[in-house]
């Protein structure tokens, strides 16, 4: 079987360290995430490549990186709660960079 790049993770550095890695330790459970360093603009970024365990198949990536969408909107979802605006978001391989519309 053969491991496969899913998307990019990049998370804000204003976001509570506690927090980041809350999210890095329930999305390691589903994939392995290699460290890179990211700088858009002024602001800065902690990025990870997330690479997919044990994927053979086209259908098997769009289902991990379904759940790796999933992992991340609720932990959004409860930061909000605690009023807490994130910014994080997924990025997949080979798709252009889009600009902020929210947080």
């Amino acid at each position: 079987m053969s491991t496969s790049p899913l998307c990019t993770l990049v998370i804000s550095t204003d976001v509570p360290s506690p927090d980041r890695d809350q999210l890095i330790v329930a999305l390691q459970a589903l994939v392995d995430l290699q460290p890179e360093t990211h700088r858009f603009g002024a602001a800065e970024w902690i990025a990870f490549v997330a690479i997919a365990k044990d994927v053979g198949i086209l259908a098997g990536s769009a289902t991990a990186l379904l759940k790796l969408a999933e992992v991340v909107v609720s932990w959004v979802q409860n930061l909000r709660k605690r009023q807490i605006t994130p910014k994080a978001k997924l990025q997949r391989p080979g798709i252009p960079h889009k600009k902020w519309t929210r947080g």
